[in-house]
């Protein structure tokens, strides 16, 4: 008798993983992707929200944003900051500038001397 329960020991280890597998899946799909900490984003934090969030924060700047700037407007870590920048450099919208003494700056042509046009 101990040997008809043999053959079904490798499939009584495949079963559960199985249904582990299935479990993640489907948490995956109820919850989606996590948002950026400390984001407020009501998208799920999907690219769209995380540029709005670049933007308005260099808006605030008046055109020019450092990853330090924007890790102070959102609350996301420098990496988080620094990926979501570089991720919208393009040399249209956003410009990256690197300074003579080597602190990087990204440039939102759109938005420089936004205070000043404000002011009006």
């Amino acid at each position: 008798m101990h040997g008809m329960g043999f053959p079904f020991f490798p499939w009584m280890m495949v079963v559960p993983l199985f249904f582990i597998a299935a479990g993640a899946l489907v948490l995956l799909r109820v919850f989606g992707r996590p948002m950026l900490s400390g984001s407020k984003n009501t998208n799920n934090g999907m690219p769209d929200d995380i540029d709005a969030q670049v933007f308005r924060a260099a808006k605030k700047q008046g055109g020019r944003l450092t990853i330090s700037d924007l890790v102070i407007e959102t609350g996301w870590s420098a990496k988080e900051a620094e990926g979501a920048l570089e991720r919208l450099t393009n040399g249209n919208h956003v410009r990256m500038n690197v300074s003579d003494v080597g602190s990087i700056e990204f440039e939102f042509p759109d938005l420089l001397d936004h205070r000043e046009r404000s002011d009006f």
